[in-house]
């Protein structure tokens, strides 16, 4: 037996409404079903609605927006499918008077089921595929091509007829045509009178940059920011009605781009001030290949254009401490969970500047000087304290200024006898208040600023004068010899250019002094000897046990590390800066000892030692980790010496 039933589906594709909250709403699909007889659609909606099928196919691009510039304009639809571009391909040639529009489906749309279980399980899934496939294509349309504002998405649908066969206990299913009805939300009219003004609406300049800045200036100067009125969410209230909200102001400003040459993409997400929004901002293709932010809604600042969302990029601060990565949160599911997310073109971490419009990076530097304070802040080698006057410097705050590229500053001072740590950008090394002298200086850059610049340095020091220049992190000033600084000197040179001035002597050091003390038998612990003093004894039979090691005005960073090797146990664990290594109150006698440095103590000093041992007397000097002494032969260390020697 065979039984056969044409339908046809009306699929309402409600996919993304008005006003930027839709992004984040997941799409409503409602489907009707409408049973027809098999000589054509049903009677009170069939002829009328078959005709209009065929007449609209028939309807030339009468009055259709022109896509300007595909290649340059188009980037999610190179996300889609190889199905979703071919049904991309079709919508986009849509024209305002369209009415219904046959689409061809690249895919077989047919099935069969045993039972109506089955049937009606496979039908819902065409159904999802169906409307996931339209949901992906228009969303990835009505990005690429603002000029398709006129399309109203919401009241637009998608329709197809499907044949169902009952034939030897199978039930078959086939979709024979699918159509998309295209509504207008505007006049022909309308939508040629925008295309006349934008044909008269050119932006010229020497460079892309110039190109760029042009359309975010003519939309920060021509347009309003007001909800609420008609138009406000599509390019044509920012172009011809000076009226948008950030959906009016992104489109246009991708479609002007597009009609430029110039690649920009629309981004949808969140933005907080003072509040999480959803918003909608652009990102742009610069001729070095990479892609930055504009914000053209949150640079209107009613008067002027403002530039604090022009060509940024992740990493730029735009509010306070706040990168624009932090304020500016893209999402790429247009139309909620279960539809594509599509992906933008990665951003920039730095800001872009076109060389001849913005001032080069400068470093600028203010210093609290004693019983002057802070005084004004000084740039690019200008002096910052004072000479002449013997008054030290207690603090110093260092940063950027005009910086066209992403990385910072980072300076540590000496003082009090040894180094503080690296502070930044603007933050205060050193002390004010309490009368201590900086005596030295380490400045560094970080990140891209790094890469592409030197940052030189030197110092007035006290009965020294100005010193040489050093750079990139290199000490400048005197240490371990109580001289304070009294001025300073900073400036910034191309990677690898020429040094401001003379390099001789930048940095004058007193010496680091090695200090230890013996544990002897019958004795006890002795006085600290130091740099080369021998501790312990000669000539007396009597064994040292333990031994301390410290180090004087240690201005490096390192430490000072040994071990022992003691009778009935062996080597000792490292320790280090003056800890006990041995045994005390054990009548175990040392027999070995080896000693090292770390850090940068290890990098410009050798430490050098040699034991006196039984039987054997002083033994050849070893150095930096090497064994002085015995092991195995039970033999005692009875003295030893240690010194430091630059290398």
């Amino acid at each position: 037996m065979r039984k056969r039933q044409w339908l046809m589906l009306l699929g309402m594709s409600v996919m993304l409404g008005t006003g930027i909250p839709a992004y984040a709403e997941k799409a409503d699909t409602t489907v009707l079903e409408q049973e027809v007889n098999e000589e054509g659609y049903k009677e009170e909606v069939g002829e009328t609605l078959k005709e209009g099928f065929r007449e609209n196919i028939k309807k030339g691009k009468d009055a259709v927006a022109p896509l300007y510039l595909e290649e340059v304009g188009v980037n999610y639809y190179s996300q889609l499918t190889k199905t979703e571009k071919q049904v991309y391909d079709q919508l986009k040639n849509m024209t305002i008077s369209q009415g219904k529009m046959q689409l061809v489906w690249p895919e077989d749309l047919s099935f069969s089921a045993t039972n109506e279980q089955e049937f009606e399980k496979k039908r819902e899934e065409l159904r999802t595929e169906l409307n996931k496939t339209m949901q992906n294509v228009i969303d990835a349309l009505s990005k690429d091509y603002p000029e398709l504002y006129w399309l109203d998405i919401p009241a637009s649908k998608y329709l197809w007829s499907y044949q169902r066969i009952e034939e030897d206990g199978k039930i078959y299913y086939n979709v024979g045509s699918i159509y998309y009805d295209v509504v207008a939300r505007y006049t022909e009219k309308e939508v040629t009178s925008l295309n006349d003004k934008l044909e008269n609406l050119k932006f010229e300049g020497n460079n892309r940059y110039q190109i760029v800045k042009g359309i975010h200036d003519y939309l920060c100067e021509t347009v309003v920011y007001k909800e609420g009125a008609d138009h406000v969410n599509e390019p044509y209230g920012a172009l011809m009605d000076g009226v948008a909200v950030c959906e009016g102001y992104g489109e246009a400003f991708k479609w002007l781009c597009d009609r430029a040459g110039i690649p920009c993409v629309c981004v949808v997400g969140t933005a907080s001030q003072e509040e999480s929004v959803p918003h909608l901002w652009n990102y742009v293709q610069m001729e070095d290949g990479k892609w930055y932010a504009v914000d053209v809604t949150w640079d209107d600042a009613g008067n002027k254009p403002s530039y604090t969302y022009f060509l940024v990029g992740g990493n730029t601060v735009v509010s306070g401490k706040e990168k624009f990565s932090q304020n500016h949160i893209s999402v790429g599911d247009f139309s909620g969970v279960g539809y594509k997310e599509f992906i933008y073109p990665e951003l920039s971490d730095e800001k872009y500047y076109e060389d001849s419009e913005l001032p080069d990076n400068s470093i600028s530097y203010s210093i609290h000087a004693q019983n002057i304070g802070w005084m004004n802040e000084v740039s690019n080698g200008v002096k910052g304290g004072t000479t002449g006057q013997g008054r030290r410097v207690e603090a110093i705050k260092i940063h950027l200024t005009n910086q066209r590229i992403n990385g910072g500053v980072e300076y540590a001072s000496y003082i009090d006898g040894k180094w503080q740590n690296f502070v930044g950008n603007g933050a205060i090394s050193g002390t004010t208040g309490k009368s201590l002298r900086l005596e030295a200086l380490k400045i560094r850059l970080t990140g891209k600023m790094d890469e592409q610049y030197d940052v030189y340095y030197r110092v007035h020091a006290q009965d020294y004068g100005w010193l040489g220049w050093t750079s990139n992190g290199a000490e400048a000033g005197t240490v371990a010899m109580d001289k304070r600084l009294e001025a300073v000197e900073i400036r910034l040179v191309q990677k690898g250019g020429e040094a401001p001035g003379s390099t001789d002597r930048p940095f004058i050091t007193g010496t680091i002094s090695v200090t230890y003390s013996a544990h002897v038998q019958n004795i006890g612990w002795q006085d600290w000897k130091l740099d080369g003093e021998k501790s312990g004894t000669t000539g007396k039979n009597l064994r040292m046990e333990a031994i301390k090691i410290s180090l004087v005005d240690p201005f490096l960073d390192g430490s000072i590390e040994y071990r022992t090797h003691i009778q009935n146990t062996g080597w000792n664990s490292w320790v280090a800066d003056g800890k006990t290594s041995g045994q005390t109150g054990k009548g175990l006698r040392m027999e070995a000892i080896e000693i090292r440095l770390t850090g940068e103590l290890a990098e410009q000093y050798d430490v050098v030692y040699r034991a006196h041992v039984q039987n054997i007397g002083w033994q050849d000097w070893v150095s930096n980790g090497e064994k002085a002494g015995t092991s195995g032969k039970s033999l005692r260390v009875e003295s030893i010496q240690i010194r430091l020697e630059k290398k």
